[in-house]
């Protein structure tokens, strides 16, 4: 594997022979900083998403392998059929897209999606055995190394998965298709290990951030000077209306959402309703209450469990906002193309998955709020899948778990 010392000395070889050499065009300002190592890790969004997860999908659906034994070209109808049927929560930030009118347009966020998310349901129904289980080895094993956490026994098991997939790939798909991405594969534990899971290298957050610099920017030209011009003003924000705005003034800039004491953006999201209740730090419900959402019966059982008299109000609601995400109940019928009802819920120390029927506020004491929610399990089919990718359900349901109690089935 390359190193910090081989790419100097290739770098130095570059310079004396005018030339690029093994892929290296010159020495790097970052090698006159102390202590940094300039072979970078593996970003999961270049290598993996936009390299080896679109290599697949080609290899799959384009016409042009049509006569090779790993193309499934006559499925692509149906792939793009189970893939615009698709419902997305709305922490994936594009819905699902048809392979055959749009793949030239896909982003790397759409390519993620298809290889942690969509693809394992997906391609079950399409892809023949051998090639779909292939196929799980590389979403379960980037899925380990994708966790918040990873543990030592984890770490051998993914790298296991990945170097397999490394190995049956010449065998699936032939040599001349073996890339050097799809080789890197087998040094991600080694990058976890030095820089911590492939989240924390990931380019997904700066360009997720593209959309802030684009809003500094007001024309074609002095792109650089307007850039410098925005960062400047807001990280002097605060002297600058202390010397330019009266308190009024002030009061109005914060409510559009810039951070006054610290002269940056507030990148928080916020809850997207006219009627907003918050019940707990960072969680809130959203709309009017409507009393229609439960039945007398639910209703006391949501008493029960709350713990509080029987002529206890409770309010209802179809949606909450918790920590930055929206759930939609299934009562709530304006969502058409989103799913925000599936959950992640802790059961008597045990993993389990619901979907949200409603949520339930009450009163158990003067100035306390309990939210309740009331919800119907979904119940897992054991398969390959299903253990390895459970960390990543959370990140999916995006829930704190303390706000849950489950209530029996009515």
């Amino acid at each position: 594997m390359r190193t910090g010392d081989n790419m100097l000395d290739d770098a130095e070889a570059a310079i004396d022979g005018n030339a690029p050499h093994n892929g290296i065009k010159g020495p790097s300002a970052l090698s006159l900083v102390v202590g940094v190592d300039i072979v970078a890790p593996i970003d999961y969004q270049h290598n993996f998403c936009l390299r080896v997860m679109a290599k697949l999908l080609r290899l799959w659906f384009d016409a042009k392998h049509h006569n090779m034994a790993f193309s499934v070209r006559n499925r692509v109808v149906d792939f793009d059929r189970l893939m615009t049927a698709t419902r997305a929560p709305d922490f994936i930030t594009r819905p699902p897209r048809n392979f055959s009118d749009y793949f030239k347009f896909w982003k790397a966020v759409e390519l993620r999606s298809v290889l942690l998310y969509y693809g394992p349901i997906v391609l079950k129904h399409i892809l023949p055995d051998n090639l779909y289980r292939h196929f799980l080895l590389l979403c379960e094993g980037l899925s380990i190394f994708l966790s918040q956490s990873i543990r030592p026994e984890e770490m051998i098991l993914g790298q296991q998965m990945l170097n397999t997939f490394v190995v049956q790939f010449q065998v699936l798909y032939g040599q001349r298709f073996l890339s050097k991405t799809v080789h890197s594969l087998c040094h991600v534990s080694f990058c976890v290990e030095k820089t911590g899971p492939l989240w924390a290298t990931s380019c997904f957050p700066f360009e997720s951030f593209y959309r802030h610099l684009k809003d500094m920017v007001h024309g074609t030209r002095f792109v650089l000077h307007q850039l410098r011009h925005s960062v400047y003003t807001f990280r002097h924000f605060k002297v600058l209306s202390s010397q330019h705005l009266n308190d009024r003034q002030k009061e109005y800039v914060a409510s559009l959402g810039v951070t006054l004491s610290s002269g940056e953006y507030d990148l928080q999201r916020r809850p997207d309703a006219k009627q907003v209740l918050e019940v707990h730090p960072h969680v809130y419900v959203l709309g009017k209450s409507n009393r229609a959402l439960v039945t007398p019966v639910q209703a006391d059982q949501i008493r029960l469990a709350a713990g509080v008299l029987p002529q206890t109000l409770i309010r209802h609601y179809r949606r909450a906002f918790i920590h930055e995400e929206t759930i939609m109940g299934t009562t709530y019928r304006r969502s058409k193309m989103r799913n925000n009802a599936v959950v992640m819920y802790i059961e008597q120390d045990q993993m389990r998955f619901g979907q949200v029927h409603s949520f339930h506020v009450v009163n158990p004491n003067p100035g306390q709020l309990l939210m309740m929610v009331l919800l119907r399990p979904i119940v897992l089919v054991p398969g390959p899948f299903v253990q390895a990718n459970g960390a990543f359900a959370a990140q999916m349901a995006g829930l704190n778990r303390r706000f849950f109690q489950v209530l029996p089935p009515v």
